[in-house]
């Protein structure tokens, strides 16, 4: 596949020296480590990740559908919802 697109990020020194030193034990140029590294997190808990953020939005939604005549029910629903959006 032809790479087309440019990311351009900034980062520390430390940041950067940890990144070389892991992409050069892997053997690996640092585009092509952090190519790897975004592929794996993507193809795992991105994916997970995404599906689960769309589940506590349709409980969110629900809640504020229903909220009103169970306010305190609600209301400790949405204090574990936040507690798990914050967990993602």
């Amino acid at each position: 596949m032809k790479k087309t697109k440019t990311i351009t990020i900034k980062v520390t020194e430390a940041d950067y020296n940890d990144i070389k030193q892991r992409s050069d034990k892997e053997g690996l140029s640092i585009s092509d480590y952090i190519r790897s590294y975004i592929k794996k997190d993507i193809s795992k808990d991105w994916i997970r990740k995404i599906a689960v953020q769309k589940n506590l939005s349709r409980v969110a939604a629900t809640l504020d559908k229903y909220g009103e005549k169970n306010k305190c029910l609600t209301d400790e629903i949405r204090k574990e919802l936040s507690a798990l959006w914050n967990k993602l």
